[in-house]
């Protein structure tokens, strides 16, 4: 998978690309499909948009903690094209 010709390797690669996005942006996904020697590219476009804050891992408080880690959020896309 790529992301604006960049590849992404790993989920957090293609987190921290888009944590320096906006909502309204436009970013060219790259995926491949199928295997071996028939695979075949396919991009597209996408626009980012806004998702309400949702929570997605709120760790529990370990013993002995004083404060929780700080949660997680979620960004969504709002069109493709």
């Amino acid at each position: 998978m790529q992301i604006d010709g960049r590849p992404v390797g790993v989920p957090s690669d293609l987190s921290t690309y888009l944590a320096a996005k906006r909502a309204g942006d436009t970013v060219v996904l790259t995926v491949r499909r199928g295997g071996g020697s028939e695979a075949q590219a396919i991009a597209f476009n996408a626009t980012l948009g806004e998702r309400p804050f949702e929570l997605i891992r709120p760790e529990p408080l370990i013993p002995g903690e004083l404060a929780r880690p700080p949660a997680s959020l979620l960004m969504s896309l709002e069109k493709t094209g």
